[in-house]
């Protein structure tokens, strides 16, 4: 019952904070849409077949429950899907598929080289990221090769001894793993999370660090696998407060569609585990193929990028939508997914 409270009232500074609006919505440029969305800014954000709205933040946030309880000033904002489509799309934040395309052993052998391209912040600089890279391969004696399975493998090792000379090579290892983004990886991301110390009553000497333990969720996000969601779900129960609304900010972004599931539109729902219960259960995501057919329709033009590759065959409708996408990454996955499986 204290917990419930203490959300409560959380979740009641939020909306207060929040409350203000403006009645006009401010037309915003595609360069200042990526910003607010890459910044992490959004409140709230609507797509519909002709433009985009949202209200924003004024200030750059992590989506943590101390950024989100923050007051601070916001506007509307408003950007024609015409406007975003022009977008030239060139810039490495939107360079999802050549990462893809990097073989697993000649992307890891990047990060030991510290030749790796950083589309997203790694856990540490790209010095100590190649430095913990160097180490857990050279505790792979007489290994030839590096497949994910064996990444995984190392993770997973760890995983099962942690102590704190170990966590920041753990760490190292879930953010290349998330940076892969396959689905079969989201089991060594789930066993970091019962090891986290937001689980009520963990064991201290099992529990891993912070750090790790972020990257675990990130990690989540990027590989996007929703047959993970209900073991997810099942962790947020057993979470404390501060780790409820991290597996919510996950659930926001892996299950908005033409609205985002965030604090802003959801009030105290959004950290009770019966609210996402019900929204996993609506969304039937079990199968690989309604998974895709559902983020075809993700308000997150990544997930959508996603669900382009990983269309199966007989979709031929979601991956048109997804060939006329106002993000042309998206387009082009659609249209060779397309290629691929021969249809027109």
């Amino acid at each position: 019952m204290m917990r419930r409270t203490v959300l409560g009232v959380l979740l009641g500074q939020v909306a207060s904070a929040l409350s203000a609006r403006t009645a006009a919505q401010d037309l915003i440029s595609a360069d200042e849409f990526w910003a607010l969305y890459f910044g992490n800014r959004f409140l709230t954000l609507a797509r519909t077949p002709k433009a985009l709205t949202g209200e924003v933040r004024s200030d750059e946030v992590s989506g943590s429950m101390v950024d989100m309880v923050r007051p601070v000033a916001t506007r509307q904002v408003q950007i024609p899907i015409e406007a975003l489509r022009a977008y030239p799309f060139e810039d490495e934040r939107f360079d999802i598929a050549a990462a893809l395309a990097m073989p697993v052993e000649a992307a890891f052998l990047a990060l030991t080289r510290a030749e790796y391209r950083y589309r997203d912040a790694a856990p540490f600089s790209p010095q100590r990221m190649q430095e913990l890279a160097r180490e857990a391969a050279a505790a792979q004696p007489g290994q030839s090769s590096v497949a994910l399975t064996d990444v995984r493998r190392w993770l997973a090792e760890r995983i099962e001894e942690p102590n704190a000379l170990q966590d920041q090579v753990i760490a190292a290892l879930i953010w290349f793993v998330g940076e892969r983004r396959e689905t079969g990886s989201a089991g060594e991301l789930i066993r970091v999370l019962e090891r986290s110390s937001h689980v009520v009553g963990a064991p201290e000497a099992q529990v891993l660090g912070s750090t790790a333990v972020d990257a675990a969720f990130n990690a989540l996000w990027k590989i996007n696998d929703k047959s993970c969601l209900p073991a997810v779900l099942d962790l947020m129960r057993r979470f404390d407060t501060t780790g409820r609304w991290k597996v919510a900010h996950l659930f926001e972004r892996l299950l908005s569609q033409e609205h985002l599931l965030g604090a802003r539109l959801l009030g105290d729902r959004y950290v009770d585990p019966a609210q996402w219960q019900r929204a996993l259960s609506s969304a039937r995501l079990l199968d690989p193929g309604a998974a895709a057919r559902f983020d075809s329709s993700s308000l997150f033009w990544e997930l959508r990028l996603l669900a382009a590759r990983r269309m199966p065959s007989g979709n031929g409708t979601a991956l048109q939508r997804l060939a006329a996408d106002e993000v042309a990454p998206v387009r082009k996955a659609a249209l060779k997914r397309l290629d691929d499986l021969g249809m027109p």
